[in-house]
């Protein structure tokens, strides 16, 4: 049996964590923890070695995209996949261009959020439908 997908989330709303850790349990996924800043990201990626991130762009005193744009680049870097509500204008742009692997609009159902997870994790980029559309609006 393969390994479990290890997710990290880091989003500031307990709501969204607390639903993601019932979602994405085993078999196919560990979830391994959130984070509700990017503050102590780097530390908990050495530490946990998760397979995939899910991050939200809106999180308080933080700077998403600058720390997917600083992460995007290094060698053996977990997927990064963000998980938001932020679609309208330019954000889906902003977050793929920044060198995330996927966006997900937060509106998606969670069936398809899961199916889009483990695609990213699988090496697939992925754009929720909700985001192409943003996408395509602001093109």
């Amino acid at each position: 049996m393969p390994q479990p997908i290890k997710v990290l989330c880091v989003d500031d709303n307990d709501l969204v964590c607390g639903a993601m850790a019932r979602r994405l349990c085993p078999p196919l996924f560990e979830f391994v923890g959130a984070e509700p800043t990017y503050e102590r990201l780097d530390e908990r990626l050495r530490r946990d070695r998760p397979d995939l991130l899910v991050l939200d762009l809106d999180v308080p005193g933080s700077d998403a995209l600058g720390w997917i744009r600083r992460t995007a680049p290094l060698p053996d870097r977990p997927r990064m996949v963000v998980l938001t509500g932020m679609i309208a204008g330019p954000w889906v742009g902003k977050a793929l261009d920044a060198g995330a692997d996927g966006v997900i609009a937060k509106s998606e159902d969670a069936a398809t959020i899961v199916d889009l997870l483990v695609r990213a994790a699988a090496g697939e980029n992925v754009i929720s439908r909700d985001a192409a559309r943003a996408l395509v609006a602001t093109s």
